[in-house]
């Protein structure tokens, strides 16, 4: 019950199914349909064949019926016998009314000669000068015929007996049943093929459904975070400006112990005020960023973050090589652009203890590319293929020693690929990493 209630409410949130569901009860009924329509047009096409081929016949003995008391088997003698055997014809019979019924005068079986025999369709056909034409099974054979049964008048316009032809349409029949059997299996098969597939949808409807319920939880989701993340701010600025002025001595001198545990309150302060930006980043890009594009050298932008850089170089007593090749523009957003190379070379720095970290710009003919290398710890190949997913960390003993919150590469490859760029990652486990970025040159 609950499984059907559910399916309503999708349905009714997603007015489009109904026209899947219409497509379900449309298929098969247009196929019912079509196999009638085959079957119907099988058979009329069969009404007119064995109407040409009586047509062909009847006149004939029309012409020869003064003879046939004189001589029974003038019918086989005649052009008749010819027509017999081209037209699946199997007798060709002339009668006579009597008291009795129909007295058979002449027949290509000699058997039924003289026999009297009855039957509605000769009633019809002594009465109706349009004929009758009506199905017959023999009894013995078990075979199926049509017998077309004409009234014969003399040249005066009498009525003086009747012709009737039985046109063996056996191979016919068993035709039309094999497309009738044929298509209503098909059709049976879709039916059932169509109920499983009803069938097995409900539970698509459901899963269609609570997905759309989880997406809606998501967007609430995205949205709490953003608020929450936009209500802490603040009051976390100012934690930290008021735990800054304690260390600088502002309220007075702080005796030593006191200053040992605010600079590690202010370092969790930090820690929580960049995983607070972080969410709010995360919460731009996927409400989409308005991007001020324009045309700048990166070089420029470059060498501006390696300077705000070098105090944690100088902290870590880490080696900086610059290499700095590049003279091209490119169209970028400045601010963007500029928190793209914060968040790599700061990245390189954080994960190096030891070693150099490379900085550089390049040229080919149609890109500047910018590396961002350090002689880390590297990244396992199993880790490169998820290390740009939201929240994803690599784990190792190394890295869970250092702070983090997982969105900085997302947040990176993000706004590079929407500002028209490539990013990729090259690295070896135990030996460094290397950051590829390319960004189209501008050359108007």
């Amino acid at each position: 019950m609950k499984l059907f209630s559910d399916a309503i409410a999708f349905v009714r949130q997603s007015p489009s199914i109904l026209y899947s569901l219409f497509l379900m009860i449309l298929i098969p009924v247009g196929l019912f349909f079509y196999a009638f329509f085959v079957i119907t047009s099988f058979q009329q096409m069969l009404d007119v064949e064995i109407s040409k081929k009586a047509e062909t016949v009847i006149p004939l003995v029309q012409t020869f019926y003064k003879q046939i008391e004189e001589d029974p088997l003038i019918l086989r003698s005649t052009q008749l016998g010819e027509i017999q055997q081209a037209n699946d014809i199997v007798d060709i019979i002339y009668l006579e009314p009597t008291s009795r019924g129909y007295h058979i005068l002449s027949s290509f079986d000699e058997t039924n000669i003289g026999q009297i025999i009855t039957g509605f369709q000769y009633d019809t056909a002594w009465n109706d000068p349009r004929g009758i034409r009506t199905q017959v099974t023999d009894t013995k054979t078990g075979k199926r015929y049509w017998e077309v049964t004409q009234m014969i008048r003399s040249d005066e316009g009498q009525r003086v007996g009747l012709a009737s032809v039985l046109i063996d349409v056996q191979s016919s029949f068993s035709n039309i049943q094999v497309i009738s059997t044929t298509s209503y299996l098909v059709l049976i098969g879709i039916v059932l093929v169509l109920i499983l597939f009803v069938a097995n949808n409900a539970r698509l409807i459901q899963h269609a459904y609570l997905f759309e319920q989880l997406q809606e939880l998501d967007k609430q989701k995205d949205e709490f975070v953003s608020i929450a993340a936009h209500e802490l701010r603040t009051p976390v600025t100012s934690i930290r400006g008021f735990l800054s002025n304690i260390l600088d001595n502002t309220y007075g001198e702080a005796p030593k112990n006191i200053s040992d545990v605010v600079q590690r309150t202010l370092d969790s302060t930090m820690r929580l005020s960049d995983l607070i930006e972080d969410l709010l980043e995360v919460s731009h890009i996927e409400q989409g960023i308005e991007f001020e594009f324009k045309k700048l050298k990166p070089v420029a932008i470059i060498k501006e973050v390696i300077d705000q850089m070098q105090p944690q170089v100088l902290k870590k007593a880490l080696k900086l090589v610059v290499n700095l090749d590049s003279k091209s523009s490119i169209r970028v957003d400045e601010e963007r652009f500029h928190q793209v190379m914060s968040n790599m070379i700061a990245n390189a720095i954080k994960y190096t203890a030891q070693g150099a970290v490379t900085v550089s710009a390049s040229e080919t003919p149609n890109q500047v590319r910018i590396v961002v290398e350090d002689e880390g710890m590297g990244i396992s190949a199993t880790d490169q293929e998820q290390l740009f997913r939201k929240f994803y960390r690599v784990k190792s003993q190394e890295s869970n020693k250092i702070p983090g919150t997982g969105l900085g590469l997302w947040i990176t490859k993000q706004l590079v690929e929407q500002m028209g760029g490539t990013i990729k990652l090259e690295s070896i486990e135990g030996k460094g990493s290397r950051f590829i970025v390319n960004f189209p040159i501008v050359r108007e």
